[in-house]
């Protein structure tokens, strides 16, 4: 692999979404085992709905 190839590659993203921000607090265990898999992780978390 070239010196320019490897500063462009990306690491494969693990995009979570979450409905409510409560909710955001369980999402470390996938985002740690996609950490461990050499993967970049983020986590939106929306806020809570009230009716």
């Amino acid at each position: 692999m070239s010196e320019q190839a490897r500063k462009t590659s990306r690491r494969p993203f693990l995009h979570l979404v979450v409905r409510t921000a409560g909710i955001a607090a369980g999402a470390g265990g996938p985002v740690t085992a996609a950490q461990e898999r050499n993967r970049e992780a983020g986590v939106i978390a929306t806020p809570a709905v009230t009716a």
